[in-house]
């Protein structure tokens, strides 16, 4: 599979994509790497549009779950997530922006394209790496 393709049936090429897998799970996230190429961008935009701490910027990774074997989760696409930073530069979701996530969530489960919603990202500017409440909660709903 090259890394334009969008075809669920296909395995992931190598040399398109990165690979990793969870200690102890039996769980392989494969990557596009034209994913990651266009995330760096946004993210350091992000960065750079705030002195010192930059703002976070966050969205959806698109993509699909394949359940044969080994579960599999293919990375292919991204859709930027403008938060509102009604709290300031942290990625953190108001009210406004949970609505607007699920008007764009609903319109990728119904997507006949194939790609459905297979997680978020968002840059992280504070101390430390972890997910916070916040992301927790997100990935609840």
């Amino acid at each position: 599979m090259d890394a334009s393709s969008d075809n669920p049936n296909a395995a992931p090429a190598p040399s398109t994509f990165f690979d990793w897998h969870p200690p102890e799970k039996r769980l392989t996230v494969y990557l596009n790497v034209e994913v990651c190429d266009g995330l760096g961008p946004r993210v350091t935009e992000g960065l750079k549009s705030l002195p010192r701490r930059g703002l976070e910027v966050g969205g959806l990774l698109l993509g699909w779950v394949d359940k044969g074997g080994e579960l599999s989760v293919i990375v292919q696409d991204f859709e930027p997530f403008e938060a509102e930073h009604v709290r300031g530069p942290s990625y953190s979701l108001s009210d406004a922006d949970r609505g607007r996530l699920e008007q764009r969530i609903e319109y990728w489960q119904s997507n006949p394209a194939g790609l459905s919603v297979v997680g978020y990202y968002r840059s992280h500017t504070r101390p430390g790496l972890y997910l916070d409440e916040a992301d927790f909660q997100i990935i609840r709903e």
